[in-house]
Parts: C-alpha cells; sequence; structure tokens
C-alpha cells in the first residue's frame, strides 16, 4: 500500500526532529509533525486518518520539511495529482 502524503510528512518530521533535537527513537512521526507545526498530535492524527491536510497546513507541512514532501502528495484534490495521466 502507497504512503499518504501526510504519512509521509510524519514519518520526515521524525527524522527532522531526530537529527536537529536529538529526540528520542520512541517519538512517533506523528508528535514531531506536530511539535514542529505548533498543534496538537491528535491534529495531525486526524490528517492522517483522513488522507489529507488542510490547503494552509500542506503549505505549512512544506515549509517546515524544507520541500521534502509536496503540496500535491499532502492533498491531490486541492493542489492535483502527481500521476500525470
Amino acid at each position: 500500500m502507497l504512503e499518504s502524503g501526510i504519512a509521509t510528512a510524519a514519518r520526515l518530521a521524525k527524522a527532522q526532529s531526530a537529527q536537529e533535537k536529538g529526540v528520542s527513537a520512541l517519538d512517533k512521526g506523528q508528535s514531531a509533525l506536530a511539535r514542529l507545526l505548533g498543534c496538537t498530535p491528535q491534529c495531525v492524527q486526524r490528517w492522517v486518518e483522513q488522507g489529507f491536510a488542510t490547503p494552509k497546513r500542506c503549505k505549512d507541512i512544506v515549509k517546515v520539511l524544507d520541500g521534502r514532501v509536496t503540496l500535491a502528495q499532502l492533498n491531490p484534490a486541492i493542489f492535483g495529482d502527481l500521476k500525470l495521466a
């Protein structure tokens, strides 16, 4: 199964937090992403469950992860699908 964009962002946030701040290996990616965005882990969990984040938060995620995830990955319905028919 292909990982959703928001799940990818959570995984990348975990790696980034671990690198920058020496975060515990037990820290979940969703918590790391929430910390980077200044929101709750429950908010990130909701995005993961629905498979996308809001357009504003998508832009915030791309920014905090230095473009390692794209807007289209985070919300293809709004920003376009990655597949070029």
